[in-house]
């Protein structure tokens, strides 16, 4: 067999299934499961009449039914009498079979026995399972997967590396899948209920059927059931809420124990136990089941209650939805777009099956309001909890809304008026489990096929079964109009027709038709809802055997493009991750450009002015402005040296061309012009004809707002061209294929609070006789994706040498004079050259409406480099890693606002912290928190410029302190401070990360520690700048004051926690730099400080209350938070706290830093926060911070850690060594070109907003002073 392709991991029925379906495919594939043996336990045992078909398709329905046992009765015995049954009531809905549905009772089989049987097939296919190897890691690059495997043999670690094309995941509930994707487990766990099972053999049960299920136990009491499994003696037992001494210690002696107190029977003797262990309800359901080449499936996709038998049956429909459709893809028949159908079409279905299994968890174990445990005194109402009835067969399981079904009865969309489950006898569509049919006779076959009397040994699960229904009679007028499907291939399709009993037959003309029916029982025809029809009708069945095709009619030939929908379907582009873009401003506002040449994020006209580009948070109708080539490409993209003006190359084999994109600014601050707030994105081919696309779709007020879109002439290009072209408007009898004018246009979008342009300027290479492209901009229409006015676009052919540049801007109110508006015309008549002409007609117009010209253009791509050369010359850094600081200081100068000095956390807003998960915040404005730690990278990099705008900027906030004295935690870049979180409900959020959220909730929390950072700040700016003047100091003096005040007060601290204020351990160490700085600057500078006597003994108070109450001796590290509070009964470790020598709280010697960093250090599982050299903040299962969902990495905390190691490396050169390492393998993680996000999920993906201004801050704070010591061996030394 060759090459794997597809790494399985996990053997449990899923991974089994999955596997059975593509070596079916010829699909070669990889099984590897961790544990060293099969498992022997019997887990889930009801196999519903679905499974079974499926196992049908596969070959084995029979080995399970002959090997399984039918469903339970549940016998239930008395409180007082333990050996009296009071009754016994039936499981299963008992469902007659018919034609449509033969199998209609679900049989119980050990899992392990089932798991067997399909071992036993795989291995017949040439496949196997790998026992001991375990995934330990991946990452995912444009060919596919790398797997990190680990396999023991004899004890020995023996690691391999191995790239795939996909990854799936069906390794269980504790998934290393899921964990490395990074995707969110939404749902809960059920604290309240336990459960211990058992698998054992029991003797003294012998009145009761030995497949049969005995209760025992009291009303609102612990309970025992005890489940036959066909094998004498041989029983699944399950204790509810059982005494603590079973769930501690596991051991025989307290499961025979518990077996006798709960059934009340001395005579029931444990004998063999084969498997034991506790479990709890666990109701969750991953956020995606796909992400990039890697699949979730089974219980790493969705854990629910074994209530209703779901579990087991579910993982098997995953597997096979997912089988075909990555064998059609592997095989090249089919893009990889299909895949995206899998959780389009899971996820509703498990939804959904989450809630019914739910609501029977509730029923069965809880009762219907009561709250207590069901046992076997129930009444004839909660009797029914134990009652399955025949939705759970899944049977009725439908797809009817996936993008891959298409049914001609109906309009495409109409909702069906059933759920994901279906109901019995709803009506027959496209995306339903297709019917057997019995008592067919097979007419003609083509090959060796063996007889075929029902359509059930027809399906195949490798191919599309076409089923063309003909209530007349089969001639080769039908031949044409099966073409579509011959187009598509025999390796995707088998056509069968299917003729009435007495209907009459022509032997078909043509080889592609495989198979002729006879419907001699009348079942096919009944069975599909097709008696009565007029004409032929084609149904297609799919490999899973769902419709996925029903057309009315075949009266004429039908174009291909509907048919091959199925298996191509009509998806537009998705998320491009948040780390493949770029950044470029203007300090005002910027925007984020993608690695595909889109603008995904912009805001006008600043950083907090809503969205008119936002398809990172909605790629339907967020708005974006595209410039990507029509034919396959690969793409670069970097910022052009020493500067933020950004190239992204598109190169394929028919030609090269670069987009350049920037947002002007000024090289001679003595120009005195105003800042030109213009977009431009600039064109050129550079090697031979390359076909390009632009699309601009501004979506207004972050896709609130309504626009309308008009294309006119544009009154800003010198009119050199040809006359003027009447206006297209969207209301003039609109066509989006030929609307638009054909000469030198621009667009105008207007919307009631902003209006935009949209110019373009065209330019030939005289040199070699290449003439000047010709654009023709039209309307776009994107209403169906959810767009509230029209777009442009414009399809180009450009050649070697031809450039477009477009520049978007906002218009000026009031229109250029006519006499600087000049004409070829007028250029004539004065007898002057018409560039003459152009620049004195330029100085008629106002500063920021100059004619655009190609000249201009050059002219401000020239000075914008310039300007960002000259300002990155400044810097003083020279260590090691000049490049990465470098960088993040040309993107910290990004995200300055300079008519305040403000400096924004981030540009963006919303961007998950965890993919699926709620951690979205808007991060548009200015923290009081990041002061002290940008200043200090300011400075330390000599920008002292920006470093006092800041420091203003910071001041006048001092000065317009609240009524009490406080500040509050952030502030817009105009200084206000009204940030009111809003939920923008309309938005899809990045990959399905909802909510999206504009303004900050957090902006009036009670969050202390921020004083710490803003005495810090003022103290490195007096301290490298101008000196405090007295008034100043007095509003520090009040400062302090406030601090010492309320040092014994609880917060919501640095990570900004959503539920109840705690004493957070880094808000006390900053309470402490507050005080210990106020001491410092009036001892440096001699200023007045009547209390100073009691500021130092706050200080020291404080020091020592930090050291007694935070640290936890038992677990040798500094707690979150302080280790005494009431209800703190297990402490919390946060990374937060690596921030004590940095501020010079206490000395990275200190025995107890050292203990808690060490701490740190250690892996997840070990009790620790790192993980491939990436720090978490805090473990969010045990810290409730009151947001709920999952994070990555923490980028701050990471660079936060190599800072601590570069401190403790003065002492311990291993620390060094590692602070090195780390902070080596954090640039790794930096993206393309030296962005940083805030997070970084466990599969090496960027996660929150982007570009992260702490992020930098860090970076290159941890760049200095690692290369001070390095080079020294000392940081800075002191403060």
């Amino acid at each position: 067999m060759s090459q794997p392709q597809v790494l399985i991991v996990g053997s449990g029925p899923a991974g089994l299934l999955f596997a059975l379906s593509l070596l079916r495919n010829g699909i070669p594939v990889r099984i590897i499961e961790k544990d060293p043996q099969h498992h022997n336990g019997e887990r889930g045992s009801g196999v519903m009449p679905r499974t079974l078909e499926i196992e049908h398709f596969f070959g084995f329905d029979n080995e399970v039914i002959n090997a399984g046992r039918l469903p339970a009765t549940l016998h239930f015995f008395d409180n007082e009498n333990p050996y009296h049954e009071i009754r016994s009531e039936k499981m299963i809905q008992d469902v007659e079979s018919t034609p449509a549905y033969p199998i209609t009772i679900p049989v119980a089989l050990g899992q392990y026995k089932h798991q067997a049987i399909m071992r036993a097939h795989i291995e017949k296919l040439g496949g196997s399972v790998e026992l001991g190897s375990t995934l330990v890691g991946f990452a995912q690059d444009e060919d596919g997967v790398i797997a990190e495997m680990v396999k023991t043999i004899n004890g020995e670690e023996l690691k391999e590396i191995s790239k795939f094309k996909y990854l799936v995941g069906a390794d269980g509930g504790h998934s290393i899948v899921r964990k490395t994707m990074g995707v969110d487990f939404v749902g809960n766990t059920d604290k309240d209920m336990k459960i211990f099972i058992v698998d054992a053999e029991v003797e003294g049960l012998g009145e009761v059927d030995r497949s049969d299920v005995s209760f025992f136990g009291k009303a609102g009491s612990p309970s025992a059931a005890l489940r036959g499994t066909g094998d004498a003696n041989n029983y699944q037992i399950m204790f509810v809420n059982p005494v603590q001494e079973l769930l501690q210690n596991e051991s025989f002696e307290s499961i025979q124990s518990e077996l006798t107190r709960l059934t009340g029977r001395s005579e029931l003797v444990l004998k063999t136990v084969r498997w034991k262990g506790p479990w709890r309800p666990n109701l969750r359901i991953a956020a995606h089941f796909k992400s990039g080449n890697v699949f979730l499936m089974g219980d790493a996709a969705h854990t629910h209650s074994p209530t209703g038998g779901q579990g087991l049956n579910s993982s098997v429909q995953d597997a096979f939805n997912l089988g075909w459709k990555i064998a059609l893809v592997l095989k090249g028949l089919s893009p990889p777009s299909l895949l995206d159908t899998y959780e389009i079409e899971r996820i509703p279905v498990i939804s959904e099956m989450l809630q019914i299994t739910t609501d029977l968890f509730k029923k069965t174990f809880y009762g219907l309001s009561t709250g207590k445990v069901l046992t076997n005194d129930q009444s004839p109402e909660t009797r029914s909890a134990f009652f399955r009835d025949r939705k759970l067969f899944q049977l009725e399981v439908n797809y009817r809304w996936s993008p891959i079904v298409i049914d001609e009865r109906f309009c495409e969309g109409e909702e069906s008026k059933y759920g994901a489950y279906g109901a019995e006898g709803h009506d027959l569509r496209a995306g339903d489990r297709a019917p057997d049919a019995p008592g067919l006779t097979q007419l003609f076959a083509k090959g060796e096929h063996s007889s075929v009397s029902r359509f059930f040994d027809l399906f195949r699960p490798s191919l599309h079964t076409a089923l063309v229904f003909c209530p007349d009679s089969l001639t080769d007028d039908i031949v044409p109009l099966l073409e579509p499907l011959h187009q598509v291939g025999d390796k995707v399709f088998q056509i069968a027709a299917v003729l009435p009993k007495k209907a009459n037959m022509t032997k078909p003309s043509v080889d592609f038709l495989n198979f002729v029916f006879h419907d001699t029982d009348g079942h096919a025809f009944t069975g599909y809802g097709l008696n009565g029809v007029e004409g032929p009708m084609i149904v297609i069945v799919r490999p899973d055997v769902y419709f996925s095709f029903f057309i009315l009619s075949l009266s004429s030939p039908r174009d291909s493009i509907s048919i091959v929908r199925i298996i191509m379907p009509k998806t537009g582009r998705g998320y491009i991750p948040i780390a493949d873009h770029a950044l470029i401003g203007n300090l005002r506002t910027a925007a984020l450009v993608s690695t595909d040449g889109s603008i995904e994020s912009y805001c006008v006209p600043n950083f907090d002015s809503p969205s008119i580009f936002a398809r990172i948070l909605d790629k339907d109708k967020g708005g974006h402005f595209s410039i990507t080539p029509t034919i396959p490409f690969t793409t670069k993209q970097a910022y052009m040296p020493s500067s933020n003006v950004l190239q992204t190359k598109f190169l394929s084999e028919q030609g090269t061309v670069t987009v350049t994109d920037f947002l002007p600014r000024q090289s001679d601050p003595e120009a005195r012009k105003s800042l030109l707030f213009w977009l431009i994105r600039r064109i050129e081919v550079v090697r031979g004809k390359i076909p390009i696309r632009m699309e601009c779709c501004p979506a207004f007020n972050y896709a609130h707002s309504k626009h309308e879109t008009t294309i006119t002439d544009d009154n800003s290009i010198p009119d050199i061209m040809s006359p003027n072209s009447p206006p297209a408007s969207p209301r003039d009898n609109f066509d989006p294929e030929i609307t638009g004018a054909t000469r030198q246009q621009k667009a105008l979008f207007e919307s009631d609070d902003l209006d935009l342009d949209l110019r373009y300027v065209v330019e030939g290479a005289s040199d070699d006789d290449v003439r000047a492209p010709k654009v023709d901009m039209k309307l776009l229409d994107l209403a169906e994706k959810g767009h509230l006015g029209f777009g442009v676009y414009a399809d180009m052919n450009l050649v070697e040498g031809q450039k477009v540049t477009f520049v978007l801007r906002t218009p000026p109110k009031q229109p250029p004079p006519l006499s600087s508006i000049p004409t070829k015309a007028q250029a004539k008549q004065l007898g002057v050259p018409i560039n003459n002409l152009i620049r004195g007609a330029s100085k008629l117009r106002s500063q920021d409406d100059p004619l655009l010209t190609a000249d201009l253009l050059q002219f401000l791509l020239k000075d914008t480099n310039k300007y960002w050369h000259e300002w990155i010359s400044k810097s003083t850094y020279s260590g090691s890693w000049k490049e990465a600081v470098h960088r993040s200081a040309l993107a910290l100068k990004l995200l300055i606002f300079e008519p305040t000095g403000a400096i924004v956390a981030s540009p963006t807003f919303s961007l998950p912290e965890h993919i699926g998960g709620t951690r979205n915040w808007d991060y548009r404005f200015t923290w009081i928190r990041d002061s002290s730690f940008t200043l200090y990278a300011l400075i330390r990099l000599g920008f002292t410029n920006e470093a006092s705008a800041f420091m203003d900027f910071i001041f006048k906030r001092l000065r317009g302190r609240n009524a009490d004295g406080s500040l509050q935690i952030m502030y817009t870049i105009h200084g206000g401070k009204e940030l009111e979180e809003v939920e923008l409900t309309h938005l899809d959020g990045h990959k399905g990360s909802k909510p999206v959220r504009i303004g900050n909730g957090a902006a009036d929390h009670i969050q202390l520690d921020i004083y710490g950072e803003l005495m810090d700040c003022i103290y490195l700016g007096q301290k490298y700048g101008k000196p405090l003047s007295y008034d100043t100091w007095i509003s520090v003096r009040e400062l302090v004051e406030y601090v010492i005040a309320h040092r014994k007060d609880k917060d919501l601290s640095i990570w900004e926690v959503r539920n109840h204020m705690r004493h957070f351990t880094y808000t006390k160490i900053m309470m402490w730099v507050a005080i210990d700085r106020g001491i410092r600057l009036a001892d440096k500078r001699s200023l007045p400080c009547p209390r100073r006597i009691e500021w130092l003994l706050a200080r020291d108070e404080l020091y020592e209350e930090i050291m007694q109450r935070a640290w936890d001796a038992k677990r040798g590290y500094f707690a979150q938070s302080y280790i005494d509070e009431e209800g703190n009964e297990e402490s919390t470790l946060d990374s937060a706290v690596l921030i004590m020598p940095l501020v010079f709280f206490c000395a990275a010697s200190e025995d107890r830093f050292l203990s808690t960093l060490r701490q740190v250090l250690k892996t997840p599982e070990r009790g620790g926060l790192t993980a491939n050299n990436l720090v978490y903040r805090y473990d969010v299962t045990k810290s409730d911070d009151g947001v709920g969902g999952e994070e990555g990495t923490f980028c701050l905390c990471t660079l936060w850690c190599v800072e601590a190691l570069t401190r403790a490396g003065q002492y311990d050169k291993s620390m060094l060594s590692r602070a090195v390492t780390m902070f080596e393998d954090f640039l790794q993680y930096t993206n393309h070109v030296g962005l940083c996000t805030e997070e970084i999920s466990a599969a090496g993906e960027g996660l929150g907003n982007a570009v992260q201004g702490f992020t930098h801050v860090t970076l290159i704070s941890a760049a200095y002073n690692l290369s001070r010591t390095l080079a020294t061996g000392s940081t800075s030394g002191g403060i």
